[in-house]
């Protein structure tokens, strides 16, 4: 499974706080890494307490996909991941979907920032082929720290 250490624009990045990677541009990449210690080595000053945590469960998106025609840019099947609530927070849980599957423009780049969809289909944004069983999203407001998340870390 990769780590992605950056979400999406304004956000915090995976596994540390104001962290946002730019281009050169100013346009916001991901950036991605094979192991918590290959992220550790380029982020030397990440707090790991960021990167223990519950991970959420794959739920594919099979029925929507046959039935519905929902697809990731590559046409492969969408999924979720699922994280059940603990302790007084277990009737709840937390969902996550991947973002980052915006594209602009088939054949021309409206925007330097923006891939074409053509483009993106090719990337870890624009399939789940490559999605692991399971997924650590526990940072920002799917933290699992209620220091870091006191209305929700629960669920």
């Amino acid at each position: 499974m990769k780590v992605i250490a950056f979400l999406i624009g304004l956000t915090a990045s995976k596994f540390g706080r104001n962290n946002i990677l730019n281009d050169g541009h100013g346009c916001p990449y991901a950036e991605s890494f094979d192991t918590i210690d290959e992220y550790m080595l380029r982020h030397p000053n990440a707090d790991p307490k960021h990167i223990l945590a519950v991970s959420g469960t794959k739920v594919p998106l099979t029925d929507a996909h046959n039935n519905l025609g929902a697809a990731c840019l590559d046409g492969s099947v969408p999924n979720i991941y699922w994280r059940p609530g603990t302790g007084d927070g277990v009737n709840k849980f937390h969902v996550f979907f991947q973002g980052g599957g915006w594209c602009a423009g088939i054949e021309n780049q409206v925007s330097q920032c923006d891939d074409t969809c053509p483009q993106r289909a090719t990337t870890d944004l624009g399939t789940s082929k490559n999605d692991g069983a399971s997924l650590n999203y526990d940072d920002g407001y799917m933290s699992t720290s209620q220091s870091v998340n006191p209305l929700t870390y629960n669920w």
